[in-house]
């Protein structure tokens, strides 16, 4: 009665994991075999004599051995490959073929393989048929050991290939599962060859907890949350809480914008990205919040793209834990590239409903052309509330944000923005400067940019920024017509700034008086900047 209540209970458990894949039904239909045959073997145990226990357990030898082996050979064939080999093949249909001989026998003469019958301490035990000495010598199954011998060299060749972590943990897991399972099976073997104990019931649920433990194992980070240091600043906007937004640009730079700037303000953030941490953290100043990343690189902070229970789970521990959350999880087209669309839906619809419910804020940034028409209207149908997040401004701040309810027209509408060439542009802009020198800086500081954030795909926050140093290298000026006295900028350098043609900004941890260095780039918020740098980029040399 034990091992039924333990087998129903794993099966429960199992149904509710998000199957898609062919080894999991397999491994569905072993366990509800499992609960059939301690269901007929409790039933067996109630018996009043030996007769009536042979009568009882045929159905359990039917649902019991050897299919059972059988069917963990097939899952673990299916685990490890999607497409069986021609010897897969052959020795799968070989192991079906004997568990057909073994059926047969039951069905037309059980005397082959039960025999009489007899009491033990832990019940009634059926004893050896007339095949037993020859299919199970000595007690030993073949069929156990010719399938133990199967499932351990695909596991083993298995593990030697995957680089994936989580894989490698999955197989431990199956391994110790198996060999709890074929102790089980060897014992009751044993049992009917030297009498004893069945201790198969007891042995059996363990195997399949472990089993599912295996199926079940992800990447799951116990996530502190750690606040930033506040800002000085005031928060430019604000957002409503427990809503999921997914923002629609070309790059992540505005969703990261807004993510920072909750951070910088009392909120506990988790960052999930494609990118290394260590590039996020130099990136966007974020000196203590917590980020992932997305790869299949072993590395301590990071999580499988096909680990999406993982990160389900990951998230939902972060937002309960954080009373005032913001999280971004950026790489979505990877996640539905890895995975599927339908999966990565799903999980989306799973966040907005924990978001909602713990009144956190979530950041999906996409790229708009990435989603179709069809896939967005999905999208929206799993989450009726996701919101449209539109941010427009400059590197270092938001200068407006558009909020509205998503829709698949309004997805249209921003995947007809068009890059267009310079047949549609309107009249150029010709910018006139009072110094040379300030003319070779802007030009020098535009290429920058460009090299940056056009060729080395660099985040539009770090992309064009030069020490003046730099600048009068690739410009050929003389640092003495760049460097200002009394720490002003020089004349050409503070044409740029006053005109607003270009920016500064202070870095940290660089080499420099006070650990800390000015540096200088175009200024791509204004609109005349914009046009020069756009038509540079159009320019075929």
């Amino acid at each position: 009665m034990v091992a039924i209540v333990a087998s129903l209970l794993v099966v429960a458990y199992a149904i509710r994991m998000p199957w898609k894949k062919r080894h999991h039904w397999i491994f569905i239909v072993w366990l509800i075999l499992m609960v059939l045959l301690f269901s007929a073997s409790f039933r067996a145990q109630l018996s009043n004599s030996a007769e009536e226990f042979l009568a009882r357990i045929w159905w359990g030898n039917f649902f019991g051995f050897p299919i059972q082996m059988i069917l963990i050979y097939h899952f673990i064939l299916s685990f490890v490959s999607p497409r069986l080999s021609k010897t897969q093949l052959i020795t799968l249909f070989g192991a079906y073929g004997y568990a057909l001989f073994w059926w047969g026998s039951l069905i037309f003469d059980p005397d082959l393989v039960l025999g009489k019958a007899r009491l033990t301490l832990t019940g009634w035990i059926g004893g050896r048929g007339s095949l037993t000495p020859y299919i199970h010598p000595a007690g030993i199954g073949l069929i156990y050991v010719a399938m133990d011998i199967l499932i351990f060299i695909a596991l083993f060749r298995y593990y030697r290939s995957t680089k994936t972590p989580l894989v490698k943990q999955q197989i431990q897991y199956l391994s110790v599962g198996i060999v709890i399972l074929s102790v089980a099976f060897y014992s009751f073997g044993l049992a009917q060859y030297l009498g004893g104990l069945n201790i198969v019931p007891y042995l059996s649920p363990l195997a399949m907890t472990v089993l599912l433990l295996g199926l079940r194992k992800h990447g799951f980070f116990a996530i502190t949350p750690v606040a930033e240091e506040p800002s000085k600043t005031l928060l430019g906007y604000s957002l409503p809480q427990g809503t999921t937004y997914l923002v629609l640009e070309q790059d992540s730079q505005h969703a990261f914008m807004v993510f920072r700037d909750f951070a910088q303000h009392g909120c506990f953030g988790l960052c999930i990205s494609r990118s290394s941490p260590e590039k996020i953290r130099e990136t966007y100043e974020l000196r203590s919040t917590p980020v992932l990343w997305l790869t299949e690189e072993k590395s301590k902070d990071a999580i499988a793209p096909t680990d999406l229970h993982g990160l389900l789970v990951t998230i939902k521990a972060f937002l309960q834990r954080a009373d005032y959350s913001v999280v971004i999880v950026h790489g979505l087209e990877y996640l539905i590239s890895v995975n599927d669309f339908r999966s990565v839906s799903r999980l989306i619809a799973r966040l907005n409903d924990l978001v909602s419910q713990k009144k956190g804020i979530l950041l999906i940034p996409v790229t708009p052309s990435y989603l179709s028409e069809r896939q967005l209207t999905k999208l929206i149908a799993h989450c009726p509330s996701l919101q449209g997040l539109e941010a427009k401004g400059t590197q270092n701040t938001i200068t407006s944000l558009t909020l509205e309810p998503l829709t698949a027209q309004s997805q249209l509408r921003v995947n007809s923005k068009p890059i267009t060439d310079t047949s549609a542009r309107g009249p150029e802009h010709t910018l006139q400067f009072e110094y040379d020198d300030s003319a070779k800086a802007f030009s020098y500081l535009t290429k920058a940019f460009l090299e940056d954030y056009a060729v080395g795909r660099v985040f539009f926050e770090v992309a064009g920024w030069r020490a003046t140093l730099e600048i009068a290298e690739g410009a050929g000026l003389s640092t003495r017509n760049l460097y200002g006295r009394d720490g002003k900028p020089s004349p050409a350098i503070a044409e740029l700034l006053k005109r607003g043609l270009a920016e500064t900004r202070m870095f940290p941890g660089q080499r420099g008086r006070g650990g800390t260095v000015k540096k200088i780039r175009v200024n791509y918020g204004n609109p005349f900047v914009k046009e020069v740098v756009d038509r540079q980029a159009f320019k075929p040399d």
